[in-house]
């Protein structure tokens, strides 16, 4: 968001350990003896203007947990995560998509029912090459644009 010159900003709704399921054990390749993850839902703004929804889930290890207070206080989740857990992303898989908001979505991301949503949902890797976080993400489509590099490599998969 600094790069597009706008100031960065977060309304955290939930930070903390919540009830593991199925998609969120499959994304992240949990065991099943794990029952719990670590979640944090933030509304995205550049100034006033909310450009996504968020919500990430970590994989972190037993007594690690980030506060709402460290979140705000450094800005980015993954300077916390490195400097803090030591936890660094490698690489990530986005899958994204268009729709209509729901009711809460165009309440909170100020839309009206006849605007788009891109919906976003992303793994990223650890160093380790494990997955550290799943994330589903929801931006105006109107507020919201994406750039990808496409490598030779890329076109022999």
């Amino acid at each position: 968001m600094k790069a597009r010159g706008g100031v960065p900003a977060q309304n955290i709704l939930e930070i903390g350990y919540i009830p593991l399921s199925d998609i969120i054990r499959k994304n992240l390749e949990l065991d099943i003896h794990v029952h719990t993850v670590f979640c944090i839902k933030r509304i995205r703004y550049m100034g006033s203007t909310p450009l996504g929804i968020q919500t990430s889930w970590l994989a972190l290890n037993d007594g690690q947990e980030i506060t709402q207070e460290e979140l705000l206080a450094t800005g980015s989740l993954y300077i916390l995560l490195e400097e803090k857990l030591a936890i660094k992303p490698l690489e990530a898989t986005e899958i994204i998509s268009a729709r209509l908001p729901s009711p809460l979505e165009r309440q909170l991301l100020e839309l009206t029912a006849d605007d788009v949503v891109l919906s976003c949902t992303r793994v990223t890797l650890s160093v380790e090459r494990k997955p550290m976080e799943y994330v589903e993400m929801v931006y105006p489509a109107s507020r919201y644009s994406y750039k990808a590099r496409i490598t030779k490599d890329s076109f022999s998969v």
